[in-house]
């Protein structure tokens, strides 16, 4: 989907944007989260939705949660 001459995740993810010029919202999945919950995705597409102005959303964390 994006081209190989990507250096980086940002890249892959600025290329992609450029291809899904409609798209309303893109959300980037790291490679070190391959088990992020299908919620966590979703609660950042509702985040997003709900607030187009902003640049970018991270999920949020259970409090106590912590990160390795």
């Amino acid at each position: 989907m994006t081209s190989p001459d990507c250096a980086s995740g940002t890249d892959r993810v600025a290329d992609a944007a450029r291809q899904l010029a409609d798209a309303e919202v893109l959300v980037n999945v790291q490679g070190d989260e391959p088990e992020i919950s299908p919620t966590s995705i979703d609660a950042v597409i509702e985040l997003l939705a709900a607030n187009p102005a902003a640049g970018m959303a991270t999920p949020p964390r259970r409090s106590g949660t912590r990160i390795n």
